[in-house]
C-alpha cells in the first residue's frame, strides 16, 4: 500500500510537471493589444497635420514593463542623418539628399501623458524617429494604460511612402505608435525605404477633418452615411464615363467648409489614408466564397489614368476571391486601391487599402493591384516581422501573385504578352516558358555570379538588387516548387491551417516551418533549412541510361537511370518522360547525395528530363537531359540563334550577330559575332568576331575565351582566366596588320556583398606587333596590376598600381581618382598620376610617359580602339583622326610632344559648371625632368579648358583655353589654327556589352 502511494505520488508530480510545461509552452506566445483613437485635421495650405491621439495599451506579456518605445516615423524625413536618409544614399537615390528645407517633414508638439499624468520621454540617441517613454509606474502583466499626446506633422514631399504632391496626400506611418514587444523584447526600428514594418494589432477609431471637397480613401469602414452616399454617387458617375481622355485633372480650390470623416476598423495593425480633390471613384461588391459575406471594393484614381483603372475593382475582386479560396477568408468589410504618386514606386500595402503607383498598361496594373491586395494576408492578417523576415510577406505573397497569374490566365502567357510590347530580344526569348520562369532566371542571374543571398536575411542585409530578386522572386519560385512537390491540395490544406492558427497574430519563420512539419508526412528540412536559409545550390546531373530489369514490376521492363547530385542540397526532383518535345509523364523522386541508379518505368519517350516543368531552382540545366537512343545521348541538337537569347537547356546553342566595322585603314568591314549565351553567365564564355575588309581584301577581327572560377571559400570571390587576340590593318596602302595576343588572370578579392569596395589583382602577358619601330615584329610585356575602387553615391575613389616589364625596361605607375558629387548631378573630379621607370635601357620613345595622353601610334599594347591609329598631329594635323586620344599618363588635353623616359607626375581636375548643359571645366598641372631638346624654361606646366561631354565616359570633345607658354610654343609649331588644337576621346571599348555584363549586377543594360 505504501509503495503504491509512493508510485502514485510520483506519477501525480510527474503529471503536474507535464501539465505545467504544456501550459508554459502554450503561454510562451503573447502579443500586446493597442487600440487607437485619433482626431486629425489637415491644413492643406501649409501641408501640415494637427492631431490628438489616445492609445489604450494592454500588456498581455508575462513581463512588467517600465518603459515603452514609440515610432515617430515622420521624423525620418527631418534631416539627412536619419536611417532613411542614409539608406537612400547607399542605394543611389539622391532625391532626398538634395531636397530643399520646405520639402522635408517631421513630427513634433508631442506631450505624452499616461492616464492623464505627464511622463518623461526622449528621442532615441541614434534614431530620431524612435522615442522612449518612461512609465511613472511599472505596467504589470494583464494591466492596461491610456497613453495620450497631441502631435503635429509637417508633411514631406513624396520621397517614400508618406508625403504629398501638391494637394494630393498620402498619409502613411503618420502617427505615433508603440513598437512591438514580443518574446524577443522591443523592436524600436527606424523608418526605412528598403525594409518594412512590424506593428501591434488593435482597433482604430480615426476622425479626419479637412476641406469638404476632398475625396478620402482610408483604412477601415467609413461611418458617415452622407459621405458614403456621396462616394457611391461619384462611383456611379465614373462608371458612366465612356472616354476618360475627355476628363482632365484641374486645380481645384479647397472648400472653405470643413468636414469630419469617421473611420473605424478592428483587428488591424496600421491605419493609412489618402486625400485628393481630383479622385474618380469606382465601387463594387464581392461575395466571399465560404461565409457569403459581402465585401465592398473601391478604386480611387485620377482622370488621366481612367482608361487603365476602369476595371480596377474587378482586379480587387478576383484577388479577394482567389486568396480567400487558397488561404483563408478575407475578414474585413472593405478593400480599396488608390492611385498615388508613391516615392517608392510599384505599390504599398496597408490594412484594407493599398497604394498603387502609375502603371503603363493594364497587365502591370492588375499584377500590382492583386499583389498589394494580397498583402492583406501577408502581412496584414498574418503579421510577421517584415524587417527581420521579409520573405514571409513579400516572398510568399509574390508566390500567390504568380499563382494568380497562371490560374486566371492559363492560356495567356504574360511573358509572351510582355514581349509583344517591347523590342527586347531577351524578353521575346522568354515567351515559350511558363510565367514563373522569369523568377528562376532572375535568381540564376545573380547565383551564377555568386552574388546571390539567401532568403532568410533581414531586409537591411540585402543589396538593393537582391532585395527584389531573392526576397520576392526567388522565394516565390521556391514556394511554387514546394506546392508542386507536395501537391496543390496538401499545400493549400497546410496554408489554411497556418492562416487559422496565426491570423491576427505575429507568426515568425519557425512558426511557419512548424505548421508544415506537423501537417506534412514528408521531411521538409531541405526546403526550410537549406533552400530558405542558405545559398546552397541544387544541381542534379544525368550520367547514363540503359535498359534494365525490375523483378517487382508486372512486365519487368524498366530503364536504369544513373544520376549524380553535384549540388549541395538533398532535395526531391521530378523526372519526366518526353516524346516529340511533349511531356508524357512525370514522377517525383526523393533526393539523395552522391551518385545513384534509379529504375524508371516510362515506356513511350525519346528522352528523360530532370525538372522538365522548371519547378526547381536547378543551377545547371544543361546536364538534366538524356536521350533514349543515339551516340551522343546527352548532347542536344545544335541550334544557331540570331541576336541575344536566354540559355536554352534543350538546345546546344550558338548565337550570332552580323556586324559591321570601320577604321581608316581596313575601311568598311563586314563579319559575324559568334558567342555563347549572354544571360545568365556561364563559367566558360567565348566571343569570336571575324570580319573581312573589302578594301584590303584581308581578314580582321577579335576573339576571346573566358573562364571564371568561383571558390566556395578563401581570399578570392572569383578568378577570371582569359585569352584574347586581335588583328587589324595599320597602314593605308600596304598589307601590314598588327596583332595583339593577351593572356590574363584576374583575381577579385572576396568582400561583404554590400561593401562599396572592390579589389582586384591582375596579371597579364601581352604579345603585340611593334608598328612604331618596324624592325621588330612582336614585343612582349608583362603587367602586374592592383586596383582598388570604392563607389558611394556622393563620392568615389579609385586606385590603380601597375608595374610593366618589357625588354630592357621596367616601369611603375599610380593612378588615383576621386570624384565628389557636390549638388544633384554636379560633380568635381581629381586625377593624380605618378609614373617612374625603375629600369630603362631602351631607345623606344613610345614607351615613355606622355604628358598629353596616348595617341594611336603610342598605344603599343593596343588597349584602346582608334579609328586612325597611325595618324598624328605632327604629321597631319588636319586629319580628324589625329586628334583622338586617351586621357592617360599626364592626361593633358592640349597636345604637346613632351614625354619622359624617367618620371612624370600630374594632377588633373574636372568640374561641372553651374549651367544645365553637359559642359565641364578642366585644369591640369604636371611636373617632369627638364627636357633639353625642347629648351624648356621650367620643369612644370599647366593647362585649362572646356570639355563637351557628349556621351559620358564614351565621347567628349575638349576645347583648350589657356596653357603654359612652353606648351604653347611647341603646340603652335604644328597647329596654327584653333580648330587644330581641339581633341576628342572616343572610348569605344567601353561599349563592349560582354564587359558591361561582367561588371554589373543589374539587368538594365539588356532589358
Amino acid at each position: 500500500m505504501y509503495k503504491n502511494r509512493i508510485i502514485l505520488t510520483r506519477f501525480f508530480y510527474l503529471l503536474i510537471a507535464l501539465l505545467t510545461s504544456i501550459e508554459a509552452f502554450a503561454q510562451s506566445y503573447f502579443q500586446q493589444e493597442v487600440n487607437y483613437k485619433i482626431h486629425v485635421t489637415l491644413n492643406d495650405k501649409i501641408h501640415e497635420l494637427f492631431a490628438e491621439e489616445t492609445i489604450e495599451y494592454i500588456n498581455n506579456s508575462p513581463d512588467t514593463l517600465k518603459f515603452i518605445y514609440f515610432h515617430l516615423w515622420p521624423n525620418a524625413y527631418k534631416n539627412h542623418q536619419t536611417a532613411f536618409a542614409k539608406q537612400c544614399m547607399e542605394s543611389g537615390d539622391m532625391k532626398f539628399q538634395y531636397a530643399t528645407k520646405d520639402m522635408l517633414g517631421y513630427i513634433d508638439e508631442l506631450d505624452f501623458k499616461i492616464n492623464n499624468e505627464k511622463v518623461k520621454w526622449a528621442l532615441d540617441e541614434k534614431n530620431i524617429d524612435v522615442c522612449k517613454i518612461i512609465l511613472n509606474r511599472p505596467l504589470l502583466p494583464k494591466e492596461k494604460i491610456n497613453i495620450s499626446t497631441p502631435f503635429h506633422v509637417k508633411i514631406p514631399s513624396n520621397f517614400s511612402r508618406m508625403g504629398h504632391e501638391g494637394n494630393s496626400y498620402q498619409l502613411t506611418q503618420w502617427y505615433p505608435k508603440p513598437t512591438v514587444y514580443d518574446k524577443d523584447g522591443w523592436h524600436p526600428m527606424p523608418y526605412l525605404d528598403q525594409g518594412e514594418f512590424y506593428s501591434e494589432f488593435g482597433n482604430f477609431d480615426v476622425s479626419i477633418t479637412l476641406p469638404r471637397n476632398y475625396i478620402v480613401a482610408a483604412t477601415g469602414n467609413l461611418q458617415n452615411e452622407d459621405e458614403r452616399n456621396w462616394l457611391k454617387k461619384c462611383a456611379d458617375e465614373t462608371a458612366k464615363i465612356q472616354n476618360f481622355k475627355n476628363i482632365k485633372s484641374i486645380k481645384i480650390s479647397s472648400d472653405t467648409i470643413q468636414k469630419t470623416l469617421h473611420f473605424t476598423q478592428d483587428s488591424v495593425h496600421d491605419f493609412a489614408w489618402f486625400a485628393d480633390k481630383n479622385f474618380l471613384v469606382l465601387n463594387g461588391k464581392v461575395k466571399m466564397p465560404t461565409s457569403q459575406n459581402i465585401v465592398e471594393t473601391w478604386a480611387f484614381f485620377e482622370p488621366a489614368s481612367g482608361e487603365l483603372w476602369k476595371h480596377a475593382t474587378d482586379y480587387i475582386r478576383d484577388a479577394l476571391v482567389y486568396y480567400s479560396q487558397w488561404i483563408g477568408e478575407y475578414p474585413y468589410k472593405n478593400c480599396s486601391a488608390v492611385l498615388t504618386p508613391l516615392g517608392t514606386g510599384g505599390g504599398m500595402e496597408y490594412p484594407t487599402i493599398t497604394a498603387i503607383d502609375y502603371c503603363h498598361d493594364t497587365t502591370s496594373l492588375e499584377q500590382v493591384i492583386m499583389h498589394e491586395v494580397g498583402h492583406n494576408w501577408f502581412y496584414g492578417i498574418l503579421g510577421s516581422d517584415e524587417r527581420d523576415h521579409p520573405w514571409m510577406d513579400e516572398g510568399i505573397n509574390s508566390f500567390y501573385e504568380m499563382r494568380y497569374t497562371y490560374t486566371k490566365y492559363p492560356h495567356k502567357n504574360l511573358l509572351n504578352e510582355l514581349s509583344l510590347n517591347t523590342n527586347s530580344s531577351v524578353l521575346k526569348s522568354l515567351s515559350k516558358y511558363p510565367p514563373y520562369y522569369l523568377n528562376y532566371l532572375l535568381y540564376l542571374y545573380m547565383a551564377r555570379q555568386h552574388q546571390d543571398q539567401h532568403s532568410n536575411l533581414t531586409s537591411t542585409e540585402y543589396t538593393q538588387m537582391n532585395y527584389g530578386i531573392i526576397v520576392y522572386y526567388k522565394t516565390a519560385y521556391l514556394f511554387n516548387y514546394l506546392l508542386n512537390y507536395l501537391d496543390v491540395d496538401e499545400f493549400d490544406k497546410i496554408m489554411k491551417i497556418y492562416f487559422e492558427k496565426w491570423k491576427f497574430k505575429h507568426p515568425q519563420a519557425d512558426d511557419l516551418k512548424q505548421i508544415f512539419t506537423e501537417n506534412c508526412k514528408a521531411d521538409l528540412n531541405w526546403f526550410f533549412d537549406d533552400l530558405i536559409k542558405t545559398t546552397k545550390k541544387i544541381d542534379y546531373k544525368i550520367l547514363s541510361i540503359k535498359k534494365g530489369f525490375d523483378p517487382l514490376s508486372f512486365t519487368g521492363d524498366c530503364w536504369d537511370l544513373t544520376i549524380c547530385n553535384k549540388g549541395d542540397i538533398v532535395a526531391p526532383f521530378p523526372i519526366s518522360s518526353v516524346l516529340n518535345d511533349s511531356i508524357i509523364s512525370t514522377k517525383w523522386m526523393d533526393g539523395f547525395s552522391g551518385t545513384k541508379t534509379i529504375k524508371v518505368h516510362f515506356i513511350d519517350f525519346d528522352k528523360l528530363v530532370i525538372d522538365a516543368n522548371f519547378f526547381m531552382p536547378d543551377f545547371q540545366r544543361k546536364n538534366n537531359t538524356i536521350k533514349k537512343k543515339g551516340v551522343f545521348k546527352k548532347v542536344e541538337p545544335i541550334h544557331f540563334k540570331f541576336l541575344v537569347g536566354i540559355e536554352n537547356a534543350d538546345k546546344t546553342e550558338f548565337y550570332y550577330l552580323p556586324v559591321a566595322g570601320w577604321n581608316n585603314y581596313n575601311k568598311t568591314m563586314l563579319g559575324v559575332l559568334l558567342y555563347n549565351n549572354l544571360l545568365p553567365a556561364r563559367n566558360f564564355e567565348y566571343q569570336l568576331m571575324p570580319m573581312y575588309s573589302y578594301v584590303k581584301n584581308d581578314f580582321a577581327g577579335t576573339g576571346k575565351l573566358n573562364y571564371t572560377m568561383y571558390p566556395k571559400s578563401g581570399v578570392f570571390h572569383n578568378i577570371n582566366i582569359s585569352l584574347s587576340a586581335m588583328q587589324y590593318a595599320w597602314e593605308h596602302d600596304s598589307g601590314n596588320n598588327f596583332q595583339r595576343y593577351k593572356g590574363e588572370a584576374d583575381f577579385k578579392i572576396r568582400a561583404n556583398i554590400k561593401s562599396p569596395i572592390e579589389i582586384h589583382f591582375i596579371c597579364n602577358s601581352i604579345a603585340a606587333t611593334d608598328i612604331f619601330y618596324k624592325e621588330n615584329d612582336i614585343d612582349f610585356y608583362e603587367n602586374f596590376i592592383f586596383t582598388y575602387n570604392r563607389k558611394k553615391v556622393t563620392d568615389q575613389i579609385g586606385l590603380n598600381f601597375a608595374t610593366q616589364v618589357g625588354k630592357d625596361f621596367t616601369k611603375c605607375s599610380i593612378n588615383a581618382d576621386y570624384k565628389f558629387l557636390f549638388t544633384k548631378n554636379k560633380a568635381i573630379s581629381f586625377h593624380l598620376f605618378a609614373g617612374k621607370f625603375i629600369y630603362n635601357n631602351t631607345y623606344k620613345a613610345n614607351l615613355n610617359f606622355r604628358l598629353s595622353g596616348t595617341s594611336g601610334l603610342d598605344d603599343y599594347t593596343y588597349s584602346d580602339v582608334f579609328l586612325g591609329r597611325t595618324e598624328s598631329i605632327q604629321s597631319d594635323t588636319n586629319n580628324v583622326f589625329a586628334h583622338q586620344f586617351v586621357k592617360n599618363d599626364g592626361a593633358f588635353v592640349v597636345w604637346s610632344p613632351f614625354q619622359s623616359k624617367d618620371w612624370l607626375v600630374s594632377l588633373n581636375m574636372t568640374t561641372a559648371l553651374p549651367i544645365p548643359l553637359p559642359i565641364k571645366f578642366y585644369a591640369g598641372i604636371a611636373t617632369f625632368p627638364k627636357i633639353n631638346m625642347f629648351d624648356l624654361q621650367h620643369f612644370y606646366t599647366w593647362e585649362t579648358g572646356i570639355e563637351l561631354r557628349i556621351i559620358p565616359d564614351i565621347f567628349s570633345i575638349f576645347l583648350p583655353l589657356f596653357y603654359a607658354d612652353d606648351i604653347k610654343q611647341t603646340n603652335d609649331m604644328y597647329t596654327s589654327r584653333y580648330v587644330q588644337k581641339i581633341r576628342f576621346t572616343l572610348n569605344l571599348n567601353k561599349l563592349n556589352i560582354f564587359e558591361i555584363k561582367k561588371n554589373r549586377t543589374d539587368l538594365s543594360f539588356v532589358m
